[in-house]
């Protein structure tokens, strides 16, 4: 299902790479690369990841690099409503990236068919359950209504990240998507979540999502699953809770009085999942 928000795809590249850069990042975001006309959201500029100890200095210190971010300036635009393909960037190039595209021929993607690599995880489950219980013990006492307890898994193997990408978007779908190869480092995305979107007129957006159910193994079922997640007090308090926090950070940069929420937990279906998502915006100063 195609929908505005899945609407384009992009694949671009880049021989500059600014790697820990939030420090400059106003001044990167200054030499902002912008192609005029186009009828697409992205026209190019900064593209990568950002790490969420970035300029912390919290006690969790990760081996890669905080940021690292690759200045986009040629791409191509794939249009999945009207079967259309864009070649953006500088005459030349989109010449040469047009008869490469022309030589394309059709390829069938082979499945992942290795077995299933040994899983291991950052907190083994005996200590999880106990910070579980610990967890449970200060909500009780009143320190907090809500604790995010994490954990991470890590598994070694020898698959190729575009295959694991591959492989991940035709299991579980998602209209925010993304793989990201740099030199020892690789990303692959499969989130249905928009968190910040800024357009031209300086319109912030943010469609958090609180509250998640699977698919119903018929229609029946997937449409008491819809309801449960509509209806249900925990995930509508959770919801709530990010709603809240989203107006109070957007409310510091917005324009006073143009904060509003137009849609309050609305429920959207996925291929593997039922989402509970509300959008929250403002005009920014």
């Amino acid at each position: 299902l195609v929908t505005e928000r899945s609407r384009f795809s992009y694949m671009g590249a880049s021989d500059e790479v600014v790697t820990d850069g939030l420090d400059k990042l106003d001044s990167l975001l200054a030499q902002s690369i912008e192609h005029s006309d186009l009828p697409f959201p992205f026209t190019g500029g900064y593209v990568g990841y950002i790490g969420y100890e970035s300029g912390s200095q919290s006690k969790h210190k990760s081996p890669l690099p905080d940021s690292m971010l690759l200045r986009v300036d040629r791409f191509l635009a794939i249009d999945h409503l009207e079967n259309r393909l864009y070649v953006v960037g500088p005459a030349q190039w989109a010449e040469e990236m047009q008869c490469r595209v022309s030589r394309i021929a059709p390829v069938t993607v082979a499945r992942w068919n290795r077995p299933a690599p040994h899983i291991r995880y950052s907190i083994p489950r005996p200590q999880y359950l106990k910070k579980v219980r610990e967890c449970l013990a200060l909500i009780e006492a009143g320190e907090s209504y809500e604790l995010c307890l994490t954990n991470k898994v890590c598994f070694d193997t020898d698959i190729p990240p575009l295959d694991y990408y591959e492989t991940l978007r035709r299991t579980n779908p998602a209209p925010y998507a993304a793989f990201l190869q740099f030199d020892g480092v690789a990303v692959a995305s499969s989130s249905p979540e928009c968190f910040l979107r800024i357009d031209q007129n300086r319109k912030a957006e943010s469609r958090p999502i609180k509250g998640t159910t699977r698919r119903g193994r018929n229609a029946e079922e997937d449409a008491e699953l819809r309801e449960l997640l509509a209806t249900n007090e925990r995930f509508r308090a959770e919801n709530l809770m990010i709603v809240d926090l989203v107006r109070h950070d957007l409310s510091r940069v917005s324009e006073p009085g143009s904060v509003r929420v137009p849609r309050l937990m609305e429920v959207e279906t996925y291929s593997t999942v039922h989402q509970l998502v509300s959008t929250i915006e403002g005009q920014l100063r």
